[in-house]
């Protein structure tokens, strides 16, 4: 772990999205962690169910970040949506790929293809 800091930026878009910039160690070892939590849970009692989180600033994630992740992705998959995450940083992207993440949100690689999947969704017919 370097810095021992969480930074969260969060743009909410529309009704149902939220923009999350997340820098720092996503750990509950990080003093803000829990109030990070707790917003989190806020936005989804609000009634927020897409997220596009932005890990490209994140240096350091545990399984109390990747549990974190996986509370987004539970309540996406009620509403029959998933979270879009980008992670380019290779060390978190390994985290999450041997916690078997990539089965429960749609990696994209900006905020724009985030976007646009949520778009597509909506746009998608739907079946009888």
């Amino acid at each position: 772990m370097q810095d021992n800091k969480l930074d969260v930026k969060v743009s909410i878009v529309g009704d149902t999205t939220g923009i999350i910039h997340i820098s720092g160690e996503l750990s509950v070892f990080v003093p803000d962690f829990d109030l990070f939590y707790r917003e989190v849970a806020a936005y989804i009692r609000m009634g927020l169910i897409q997220f596009v989180i932005d890990l490209n600033g994140v240096s350091y994630i545990d399984s109390s970040g990747i549990g974190l992740i996986i509370k987004l992705s539970t309540n996406a998959m009620r509403n029959q949506t998933k979270i879009c995450l980008i992670c380019e940083q290779p060390q978190v992207r390994r985290a999450l790929t041997i916690a078997n993440i990539d089965r429960i949100v749609h990696f994209v690689s900006g905020i724009s293809e985030g976007m646009e999947f949520y778009r597509a969704a909506e746009t998608a017919p739907t079946r009888p």
